[in-house]
């Protein structure tokens, strides 16, 4: 994971555009979002959809657990073992998170693309009413109604890009 000084954390006029992360666990992305609000001045809304978009590019991106998969680890009471199981794999391991904050004349920009094979956005964003989030499936959409004014993935699904209003400091 990317830190970065002490003097650019403390001083928004020291920030200079774009920033750069890289992470690979849960704890890394708590991390990262908690210091992407503290760097941008941004509201506590704004952590609760980052870090779910994260949690997303690590799970079910880089370390391939899809919606089903998901529900049966869940339920076994077993995610968090798979997931530890998972990060130490060989083709796994090696694999990252990587979030990139721009800007533009009214917008923080936060990019993130993980190192998975991407997913069907158009189909998950169609069918969601469809499936039971009861216990999980559901931080794209709040990410969507709390936490940004706009949400773009890109390409193969792979990567987000989420767009905060600098009005939202």
């Amino acid at each position: 994971m990317t830190i970065l000084n002490d003097k650019a954390e403390n001083e928004r006029e020291a920030i200079k555009l774009p920033i750069n992360f890289k992470l690979q666990t849960f704890d890394e992305a708590q991390q990262v979002a908690k210091q992407i609000l503290k760097i941008l001045a941004l509201p506590e809304q704004v952590y609760v959809g980052l870090n779910e978009l994260l949690i997303n590019a690590i799970e079910h991106g880089n370390l391939e657990i899809d919606f089903n998969k998901k529900t049966q680890l869940i339920n076994a009471g077993s995610l968090t073992k798979e997931i530890t199981r998972r990060l130490q794999q060989p083709q796994y391991k090696n694999r990252f998170v990587f979030v990139k904050i721009t800007e533009d004349k009214t917008h923080f920009i936060i990019t993130i693309t993980d190192q998975g094979s991407g997913f069907d956005w158009l189909e998950r964003t169609d069918s969601f009413m469809q499936t039971d989030l009861s216990k999980h499936g559901r931080g794209i959409i709040i990410a969507q109604l709390i936490s940004f004014e706009k949400i773009q993935y890109l390409g193969q699904g792979n990567s987000v890009r989420c767009y905060v209003p600098k009005s939202n400091r």
